[in-house]
């Protein structure tokens, strides 16, 4: 009994030296270009920082491109997110209109995006949301199939594949309706 006290004694600081480590791991996550994890976002407007503008699903039913409009609170730019893995470090942008994915609609760089049946791009339609700390508050969307890859507005309205960058019109905000 003595000793098995000593063994979970000996034991404890290697436990607690376990734990910091992990706090310290999960804490650089946090950092600028981690993966943003929590509970889906639901019900709610994606913002692009550059325009002041909102992502906004074409009126067609599918296959159209996605583009930025003013934030209007309609229901064509109201969005939630389907975690695509259990830490949904991965997810699907779906609209609320009809349940149609944000996704790349090509094969790499200035890909433009659109709105497809989910799960019926091979993948094109899952997303990484990766926190900024500048500018505050915002995150970019890099695709999960193209590498290095982000949602961008090189040119209005259209929304496009961009390699990641610092450029303003890759991030985005969310907005409550």
């Amino acid at each position: 009994m003595l000793t098995e006290r000593k063994t979970r004694r000996s034991a404890l600081p290697r436990v607690v030296l376990l734990l910091t480590m992990v706090a310290g791991a999960l804490t650089a996550l946090s950092a600028v270009g981690a993966p943003a994890s929590a509970l889906p976002i639901r019900n709610v407007m994606i913002k692009n920082y550059a325009t002041g503008e909102c992502l906004s699903r074409p009126e067609k039913t599918t296959n159209e491109r996605a583009y930025i409009a003013p934030c209007s609170d309609g229901p064509r730019q109201r969005w939630s997110q389907m975690c695509a893995d259990p830490f949904c470090f991965e997810s699907r942008i779906f609209s609320l209109v009809d349940q149609k994915c944000i996704s790349g609609a090509g094969t790499g760089i200035k890909t433009v995006v659109g709105v497809y049946d989910c799960w019926s791009t091979g993948g094109r339609d899952i997303w990484r949301l990766q926190v900024s700390a500048e500018p505050p508050g915002t995150f970019r969307i890099a695709s999960y199939v193209y590498s290095n890859q982000c949602l961008d507005v090189p040119g209005r309205p259209t929304v496009d594949l961009e390699p990641c960058s610092t450029s303003p019109g890759q991030f985005w905000s969310i907005v409550s309706p």
